[in-house]
């Protein structure tokens, strides 16, 4: 019965422990239910197992990439303890048994054991699951088969499904497990083009290789043709995954056109899109609408076939070929501007087998650019360059903004249209790469112009009372009647700066920065005045909502602004609101005044009105508006420097009159009077001897247009601030020439006169005494030289005039050493009398003049033997030899002949040079004639004891042979001597104290000896074998002035101050030393200046030395 018993008990428990199993068994298949609904819900944001780093990999049999524990990582250990943990309490059951008593054990459960589908095999209980490839790819990848070491566990991707082996506990757990593990999956997708789908359907092994090269812990596989699909147990892992096999593939669009059409529709090309799907693995579509050629593959697989489709497309691309032309000024521009960039078109070009040929033709102005090839690359190339061509940008230059003052734009005009002006511009163009163009304005003219009122003279009176012609002339042609925007009759003042137009004709017509309007004050007054209703013909409804939409807001203010409505020549109209007359003007002034202030704060340079107000519905009077409008011109003359231009445009005659005689009253002078030329007489063109005596305009010259083109506005803009400046340099020159015989010249002369200035496109003024010259620079110094030379062969006797330049009639009275005396020295200071050339005042300018163009050239004159002078320059130099004095010093070394013998002599006559040299000597003149003295070396004492050692070796014999010096200004004959190179620079351009070297004993300056001795040491260089033929020296005329002798070497930048004596002097009143005498122990003394101005080298002496 114990036995029984026992036995029974035994059953009990086993009953019991069946019935715990099975309740056991019911709540893991339950939790394996809930688990399998939650597998494939995973979203991307659910929490994710992060693996630890400290894992390797390795692959299972189908080649995935399993995470496997290398050891030694705590991360590892705890995560294995807890996943062997979990699967212990589930299958160990009966080692729980074992521990537990009877009374512990929970009741036999009331319901039954769920069934479960099984098959006994040999080793106990299996089941078998149907499950998405991927997943199980993905339980490969994370090694779950090593999780389950108490379950044989088979994960069969290519069937898609897991077999599960051991006991059912075991097999119930391990399903467990692996839901759970599946419900940390993740997936990401992403559709992909046609092409890219094709591909990687057939290299499907090719995305496995990838991420297993790339270490990524995922799967990746193609659905529904073309959603890529990535799994893996993270989300950035999943991106990850996507990222990488999109980036191995690349897809091209190569474009093709009309010249490939015949080889794209060919069997040749079907057979290269089918050789490249097999062989390179690639996808290649086309896109018929958009002319393209779609090319996508692996990256390894893609370049070979992207080559050679175009090397194909190239090979069989039917020719094109394209021409442009571009005209003008443009095409100058072009041609300056764009070679760097038409060169790498050109090398596009090149490189895909075309040509590009280009022609400048520089007289025709037009530039022919022809293309050859693909025809792709033909049209792609021709856009470029219209491209090139469009964004050329142009711009106006204002001739009237670079200078509007009397005569200058008519002369920059004609100067501009000329074949010099012509050579200018294409020289401009070339050196800043643009293009100019000039056009003749049609129907606008320049009138050259008288500048002043010129009195009434009757031929009778006295030469010297003559009247002044001021009349500018470049050859005498009658005016034609100049229009200007559509009026026939206007006249043109100045006031200061201020050109005031005074025009006959209907405002809305004319080309102004602001238009200004005149509306009667009230509402719905707007088109009631006379002028408004013109406007609005000319504008239509836009001109009055305008108006309307800035009234808006400014109902107080009288002067409301807009923008130019179609139709008008302006930047903006004025609205000048004002009531009826009522007898009180200020508001009349007010308004203009505003007006004009606005105007000019608004920037603008010219302003257009009419007669403001003087119609039948306002009724101010003609005379009041005429003095307001004046007036506040004349204000805005002298405070505004923007408004360089008003224009009063008068619609009906009798007020044009009213305005031109209060004008003609005020202005300074009438530039241009159209209103009076219907009453010039027929011999007009010549103002010299006329009866009346007044200044006419004797040449008409068209206006012209200035445009600019440049590479790019930036480009245009600086360029066309530089192109003002120039042509304002080169075209405004002006020189005036003065004499007293100019006020009386030969009206023959006069026309001989304009005749050459015409030739040359000069201008000429004549002002009493006075010529005034301006145009293009080298042109007025040719046409100067012209006119003098015609000048000085008029034969007009009234004003004889004597070859120093003075009355030939003029005796002197003055007394030697006086005032008077001096001055007139002064006066009459010119070139020597034993010069050849440069004789006569006029000559002496006439010469000036051409050496102005010329350069100064010096005039070499060679003295013969027979000349007094030459006997006197080599007694000069004999006198002052000292053959005990040669080889001595620091600057004769290897000198050892005895004497010198002199070949050759010449004179200097550079008038440039002279002309320098005698004004400073005039200056001496000036100060002797103020009471100042200069003293004689030999009479200079300091501190009552002579410290000089006797007179200038040279002064006597300079006297006595007449040489043409001042002494009393100590002017003498000293020597210099000079290498060969030097001697041309110096005979044309003089003896240059910034040139002196820093290593002379008394400072930067000119040296000269009285000692032909001392001037022979520098004929050549001291440190080189000395040269015996031909060696030079200058016999110069030097200015010493009052001299400061000393006896120490010294450093000297100038003089010192003759007052204090210090050579840093700043006192304003105090004066300097004209020269510095060295006197002292040396073997020589030294004569120093330290003004160019104050040498002239006028004769050359050639010399051999004799031993």
């Amino acid at each position: 019965m114990e036995t029984n018993g026992h036995h029974g008990h035994y059953l009990t428990m086993i009953e019991r422990k069946s019935g715990y199993e099975s309740m056991n068994i019911r709540k893991v298949e339950e939790s394996i239910e809930i688990r399998k609904d939650n597998v494939g819900n995973r979203t991307s944001n659910s929490s994710i197992r992060i693996l630890s780093a400290d894992m390797t990999e390795y692959e299972d049999d189908e080649g995935y990439q399993m995470p496997l524990a290398s050891g030694g990582g705590d991360e590892r250990k705890d995560f294995e303890k807890q996943k062997q943990k979990k699967f212990t309490e589930t299958t160990r059951s009966e080692h729980i048994y074992s521990e537990i008593n009877e009374e512990d054990l929970p009741p036999i459960p009331a319901t039954p054991r769920p069934s479960v589908k099984r098959s006994e095999v040999a080793d106990g209980y299996s089941e078998k699951i149907n499950m998405d490839k991927g997943k199980i790819i993905l339980l490969k990848i994370r090694g779950f088969s090593k999780e389950c070491a108490a379950c044989q566990i088979d994960l069969n991707s290519d069937k898609d499904e897991i077999t599960f082996i051991g006991s059912q506990d075991v097999v119930m757990a391990a399903k467990l497990c692996m839901y759970q593990c599946l419900e940390e999956s993740v997936e990401e997708t992403k559709y992909v083009s046609k092409g890219f789908a094709a591909i990687l359907k057939e290299k499907s092994s090719w995305i496995k290789d990838t991420l297993k090269k790339e270490k990524i812990h995922a799967y990746c596989t193609l659905k529904d043709d073309n959603l890529l699909c990535c799994q893996a147990f993270s989300k950035p892992l999943a991106e990850k995954g996507i990222k990488t096999i999109m980036a191995n593939l690349e897809k091209v669009e190569i474009p093709y056109n009309e010249g490939h059409f015949k080889y794209v529709n060919s069997k040749e090309w079907t057979d290269l899109v089918s050789k490249l799907k097999n062989q390179n693995k690639v996808e290649v579509e086309m896109n018929k609408d958009k002319k393209l050629i779609v090319v996508t593959g692996k990256k390894g697989d893609f370049q070979t076939a992207k080559d050679l489709i175009k090397r194909e497309l190239n090979k069989h691309a039917e020719a094109k070929s394209e021409k442009i032309e571009i005209k003008g000024s443009k095409s100058v521009c072009f041609h300056h501007g764009m070679q760097d960039k038409l060169e790498k078109i050109k090398t596009d070009i090149s490189k895909r087998n075309g040509s590009l040929q280009y022609k400048h033709d520089p007289r025709k102005q037009t530039t022919v650019i022809e293309m050859k090839g693909d025809s792709a690359i033909v049209e792609d190339k021709k856009a470029e360059i219209s491209q090139l061509v469009a964004a050329i940008w142009q711009g106006s230059v204002d001739l009237q903004k670079i200078s509007n003052k009397g005569n200058d734009p008519a002369i920059m005009s004609r100067s501009l249209d000329s074949s010099s002006g012509k050579k200018f511009l294409s020289t401009f163009e070339e050196k800043h790469k643009c293009g100019i163009e000039i056009e003749r304005k049609k129907d606008s003219t320049h009138d050259l112009h008288p500048v002043k009122p010129l009195p009434v003279v009757h031929g009778a009176e006295k030469p010297d009372l003559q009247r002044r012609n001021t009349t500018p002339d470049f050859g005498g042609a009658r005016p034609k009647q100049p229009q200007q925007d559509g009026h026939s009759n206007f006249s043109s003042y100045r006031i200061d700066q201020l050109e005031i137009i005074l025009k006959e004709g209907n405002i809305v017509h004319e080309r102004s920065g602001v238009l200004v309007n005149v509306v009667a004050a009230g509402e719905n007054n707007f088109n009631k005045s006379r002028i408004t209703q013109a406007f609005m013909r000319k504008c239509g409804p836009e001109f009055e909502q305008k108006y309307v939409q800035a009234k808006k807001g400014e109902e107080t203010r009288s002067v409301i602004f807009t923008d130019k409505s179609p139709g008008l020549k302006c930047r903006e109209v004025c609205h000048l609101e004002i009531p009826k007359w009522t007898g009180d003007k200020s508001i009349l002034y007010k308004a203009i005044r505003d007006c004009l202030r606005q105007c000019s704060i608004r920037n603008h340079d010219c302003v257009a009105f009419s007669a403001v107000g003087t119609g039948q519905l306002l009724k101010y009077p003609v005379h009041e508006v005429v003095n307001c409008l004046v007036s506040e011109a004349k204000v805005t003359a002298q405070r505004s420097k923007c408004i360089t231009k008003i224009k009063f445009v008068i619609f009906d005659s009798a007020t044009v009159g009213a305005f031109k005689e209060k004008l003609d009253r005020l202005s300074e002078s009438v530039i241009y009077d159209r209103h009076r030329h219907d009453s010039l007489p027929s011999d007009s063109k010549e103002a010299i001897g006329s009866k009346d005596g007044s200044d006419r305009p004797k040449l008409t010259v068209q206006a012209i247009s200035v445009e600019l083109f440049a590479v790019s506005k930036a480009e245009g803009e600086k360029i066309r601030k530089i192109l003002s400046k120039e042509i304002k340099d080169t075209f405004l020159f002006e020189e005036d020439y003065k004499h007293d015989k100019i006020k009386s010249i030969s009206k023959e002369t006069w026309k001989k006169m304009t005749s050459a200035a015409m030739k040359d496109h000069v201008w000429i003024e004549k002002d009493r005494d006075t010529l005034t010259f301006k145009g293009q620079k080298d042109n007025v110094k040719g046409t100067k030289t012209q006119i003098l030379e015609i000048l000085l062969n008029d034969k007009t006797d009234s004003h004889a005039v004597s070859p120093s330049g003075r009355n030939s009639n003029h005796q002197s009275g003055n007394k030697k050493g006086t005032p008077g005396y001096w001055l007139q020295q002064c006066d009459e200071a010119d070139v020597p009398a034993y010069w050849k050339h440069f004789q006569g005042y006029l000559r002496q300018i006439i010469s000036k003049g051409k050496g102005a163009i010329l350069g100064d050239k010096a005039k070499r004159v060679t003295i013969g033997s027979e000349d007094p002078m030459y006997k006197n320059i080599i007694q000069l130099v004999i006198k002052t030899w000292d053959a005990a004095k040669v080889g001595h010093g620091a600057d004769a070394k290897n000198l050892s002949h005895s004497s010198i013998n002199v070949t050759k002599i010449e004179r200097i006559e550079n008038y440039g040079l002279f002309d320098k040299y005698l004004t400073t000597k005039k200056k001496f003149y000036r100060r002797l004639a103020d009471g100042k003295t200069c003293t004689a070396l030999e009479k200079v004492y300091a501190g009552g004891n002579k410290i000089s050692s006797g007179p200038i070796k040279t002064a006597h014999r300079s006297m006595t042979a007449d040489l043409d010096l001042a002494s009393y200004a100590n002017e003498h004959w000293f020597f210099h001597g000079t290498s060969d190179q030097y001697v041309d620079n110096i005979i044309n351009k003089g003896l240059d104290d910034r040139l002196g070297g820093d290593k002379g004993m008394f400072g930067r300056g000119i040296y000269a000896a009285e000692s032909s001795t001392k001037a022979d040491q520098y004929a050549d260089e001291s440190s080189s074998k000395r040269q015996n033929k031909d060696r030079k020296m200058l016999l110069t005329r030097l200015l010493l002035g009052n001299m400061y002798v000393t006896k120490e070497a010294k450093q000297f930048k100038t003089p010192p101050c003759a007052d204090c004596l210090k050579t840093d002097c700043t006192k304003g009143h105090h004066t300097l030393f004209d020269s510095v005498v060295a006197d002292g122990k040396w073997l020589f003394r030294e004569f120093i200046v330290y003004r160019s101005e104050q040498c002239y080298p006028e004769y050359l002496i050639t010399y051999d030395r004799v031993r």
